[in-house]
Order: structure tokens, then sequence, then C-alpha cells
């Protein structure tokens, strides 16, 4: 907020005098700037010393911590819950108003995401907010305004780049396949969806195509310094016990010892193409809405597991389209929810936040067995086109067992001279291959969906 209230749009991403790129600099899109400078500009009249050039670096006192977490509250009345309520009156518009109630509490009381936005103040509600609004849009057939709204959300968080090829593939096939008409109608669709994206992204990154030294018209230069700065190749394969494949088998395969940065960067970047390629291939040959919200989990998950340079925090991308299956699944998506923010938990226990993470827990187990109760008891999950019968209730119990006993050696064992991170690292690598197994079934369950069937 200091820099956007302060320095002009064109030098938000230039080092400067003012802009000290290696102290603090921006590392997120176009839009998180220009939210930055909305709420730097409430700041100046409430809390001037919040945005004070130089002077505010480092700032905490508890009415900036006030401040910051309205901000986030506001944010997510006019981004998040609003996605979240379009979301449930489109997808469960003949259900009850206390059924559509009881889903809209479910999803909007989403453990991680509340523990990372307010306790971070990362605002990651707005950008998965845009994001849920462009599927429920391509749920409406929407295309053009989920295409829209799709865009938006990659300009505020590059991290909703996790759905990009689900997006592009059901939107694709939709234009090409499906799409009525002969060859010019096919071709005009593709141009409409094509042009909305590409004038969305123009609107969006329009400061930064002159410089901001020079005042000279220089697209390249500013974009390629937005882009320099969004996607830091540079900090390594991972930096943080993340529960991914990466920071798991590097418990094995010291990687970062063996081959250089560039050659892991094209190795990763090879990995999530390869896991990428049947969700891809399905939602091209036979799209379906169903297939599509399958495949926007297995492609988060697979950006989540084999990317280069994640952070924990992106776990909520396989999460937020995995919700959206809350009123048929109750048990499993409980878990996976349960399982994220366990995940994240060595994150929150340095931030303080042990005591928040427990009661939203908690809270959320409630609000799923609630839906459960309302649901057949034992979820029932098809693989392959056939019908396996769960006794998710029993999976579920088992596993908070497993996250209780995990927490237990946490907080009970010392830390062991030879293995000072074994305690974190049960926690991560446990969830890794948790999240490893979910993104094998959201293939399956993807490639066992019937595209003529009706959609749930």
């Amino acid at each position: 907020m200091e820099l956007a209230v302060n320095v002009p749009a064109a030098d938000w991403y230039r080092n400067s005098t003012h802009n000290d790129l290696e102290y603090w600099g921006p590392d997120y899109p176009p839009l998180t700037m220009m939210h930055s400078w909305a709420i730097g500009k409430v700041a100046q009249w409430v809390e001037p010393d919040l945005v004070e050039l130089h002077t505010s670096r480092g700032l905490e006192t508890e009415s900036s911590k006030l401040f910051m977490r309205w901000s986030v509250i506001v944010s997510d009345l006019i981004f998040w819950m609003p996605a979240v309520l379009y979301f449930v009156c489109t997808f469960f518009e003949h259900k009850s108003p206390q059924y559509q109630m009881s889903v809209f509490f479910a999803i909007v009381n989403n453990p991680g995401l509340l523990l990372i936005d307010h306790g971070h103040f990362q605002f990651n509600g707005v950008s998965l907010g845009l994001a849920l609004g462009a599927l429920t849009a391509i749920l409406n057939d929407r295309h053009l305004l989920g295409s829209v709204l799709f865009v938006l959300s990659v300009c505020f968080k590059q991290m909703a780049l996790y759905y990009a090829p689900a997006f592009f593939f059901y939107l694709l096939s939709h234009a090409v396949l499906r799409h009525p008409g002969g060859l010019v109608a096919k071709a005009r669709r593709l141009a409409e969806i094509g042009g909305v994206v590409l004038l969305t992204f123009f609107v969006c990154f329009a400061p930064f195509l002159r410089d901001g030294e020079t005042g000279a018209f220089a697209p390249v230069t500013g974009v390629s310094r937005v882009l320099h700065r969004v996607f830091p190749v540079a900090r390594g394969l991972f930096e943080d016990k993340v529960a991914n494949f990466w920071c798991t088998s590097n418990l094995i395969i010291k990687w970062r010892k063996i081959w250089s940065n560039a050659l892991l960067f094209k190795m990763s970047t090879g990995l999530t193409l390869l896991a990428l390629a049947p969700s891809c291939m399905h939602l091209l040959l036979r799209p379906s809405k169903r297939a599509f919200r399958l495949a926007l989990c297995s492609c988060a998950f697979s950006f989540f597991l084999f990317s280069f340079q994640v952070h924990e925090k992106t776990i909520l991308l396989p999460l937020l389209p995995s919700l959206t299956f809350v009123g048929a699944q109750p048990q499993p998506i409980a878990l996976l929810s349960a399982v994220a923010t366990f995940s994240m938990y060595p994150l929150l226990l340095r931030d303080g936040l042990v005591h928040a993470y427990v009661v939203l827990q908690l809270s959320q187990f409630w609000m799923f067995a609630s839906l459960a109760s309302d649901a057949q008891r034992g979820a029932r999950i098809s693989f392959c086109g056939g019908a396996l019968r769960a006794r998710m209730s029993t999976l579920v119990s088992l596993s908070v067992l497993g996250m209780f006993a995990m927490h237990a050696f946490h907080a009970l064992t010392p830390a062991f001279p030879r293995l000072p991170h074994l305690q974190t690292v049960v926690i991560t690598s446990s969830s890794a291959v948790f999240f490893g197994i979910a993104w094998l079934v959201t293939i399956m369950l993807q490639w066992s969906t019937d595209s003529k069937r009706k959609q749930t």
C-alpha cells in the first residue's frame, strides 16, 4: 500500500529511489496493486502512518492490524461472499433456502482461506471469488463473462493460472466441437472469446505500457518488468516445507544439490505438463460441466504437486473447485478441506494462529456434518464407470485421529538435533501423499464422467 499510493503506477515494478524492490517489492499482478491503492487511499484518511513512504516499513501497531483486518473483511464482503452466493443460488436453485444457506456457510467457512487471509492479510478471497464467479458463469453458459472474470482473477493473483488449462480446453472444445454452425461460426466464437481475454489483459496492464522513467511507449519493457516480479524463477524449486512432490521427495533425492535451478525449472515444467495431460485431453474430447469442475481440481492439484516455486497457501486452489461438490459429497470434501488446512499448520504455528486453527477446523466439521445428515450415509463415488460405496465416516474418523496424533507428536516431542525439522516434515509429507491420492481420484472421476448424463 505504501508504494501504491506514493509511487506512480508505471513505477510500481521498477526499482527506484522510492521503490526498493530488494526490500519488499511487489510480486503480484497489477490488480493486486490497484486493490492496494484503493485500500491505501482509505488508510491515508483513517490510518495515515500505515502508508507513509519509507517510515511505514515494519509498522505493526494494534490500530494498523485492525485496519488491515477490516480491509480483508470488506474485500471478502465485496468479492468472495457474493461469488459463493452466486454459485449456491445458481447450482442449488431448486433446493430449499435452508439447504442453500448450509452450503453457503460450509464454503465460506473455509479454515485455510480465513486463516491465511485474516492472519497474513493476503486477500486471496478476492482472486478466489473472481475465479468462482468465472466458474459459475461458465456453468451458466455465459462463456464471455466467465472469460473476463477468470482473467481478472489471474491479474489479481498469478496462482489462478492453476485453473488456466481447464478453462482453455473447456472453452476451446465448446467453441470448436459443440458450438452450432459451420466453420465460420466456430471461428467467430473463438475470436469473441480470444478478443475478450486479450482486451481484459490489455486494460489491466495498460498503466505499464509506458516506461515510468522516460515516459516513452515501451510495452515490452513495462510488461516484462511485471512478469519478472510476478514469476520469481530465481527463488528456486521451493523455499519452505510444502506438501508437494518436490519438497517431499527431497528427503531422499537432494534435487537442488544435484541439478541447477534452470534444469529443475525445465524438469518441473515437463512433469507438470505430463500431470495435466489426462484431464485436459478428456475435457477437450468429452466436455461436460461436471468434467470441467473435476478438471479444475485435477489441474490445480497438478500445479500444486509438481510445478516450480509452490507456496503452502496454494493448496487453496484445488480446494476451491472441490468445495463445489460439497452438496453431493460432504464427507470427502470435509476431509480434503481439513487436510488442506492441516498441511499449512507449521506456517500457522509460526504466526500464532493455533487457537484460531482449532476453532475453525472444528466449526467446519460441524457444518459439513449438518450437510452430511441430509445426504446418504456413506458417500457414493464413481470410479471408471462403476459405483463404489465407501464408508467415508470411518475414513474421516481415522484421518482425524491420524492428524491428531501428528499434532501431538509435533507439540510434545523436542526437536531432534540431527533431524530438527522432523515434526514438520511428518505433517507436510503425509499431507503430500494425501494430495497425490486426491489428484489421482479426481482424474479417475473425470474420466468416468459421461458427458451426456445429468450433471451434479
